[in-house]
């Protein structure tokens, strides 16, 4: 069971560093949102919430992490007034406090990433009417 317990770590570790390293800054309108793709290995709201209080990204609004899994968690910036919510329920999805979620609705992976994330990003676009 360690053993287990050692190689899921280890899995976890690199797919933290993974997500962190797609990580992409957009601005839309006066807002700045970071992009990035996630295994679905690591996919629940404490991901988010580490990379929030572990990051130097100051002045982001916005953590939008697209999952492997066909699922989006978008999260407010630490610091920031923005609601995640409205634009979650416009992707159909829900949430409360500030952060939502959303599901893709088709098959996410590394190799269409770059695609669903532009597809996002227009949706963003057209809800912030920028």
């Amino acid at each position: 069971m360690e053993r287990v317990i050692e190689e899921y770590d280890m899995d976890k570790k690199e797919a933290t560093d993974a997500m962190r390293k797609s990580k992409e800054i957009i601005t839309i309108g006066k807002r700045k949102f970071l992009i990035a793709f996630g295994d679905g290995l690591i996919y629940q709201k404490e991901t988010i919430r580490d990379w929030q209080n572990a990051t130097d990204e100051a002045g982001v609004d916005g953590f939008l992490v697209i999952f492997n899994i066909n699922t989006a968690l978008f999260f407010r910036g630490r610091q920031s007034d923005f609601d995640a919510v409205p634009f979650c329920r416009y992707m159909g999805g829900g949430g409360r406090e500030g952060n939502g979620g959303f599901s893709v609705n088709r098959d996410v992976a590394a190799t269409n990433f770059l695609e669903i994330k532009n597809e996002i990003i227009e949706k963003m676009r057209e809800f912030f009417a920028v």
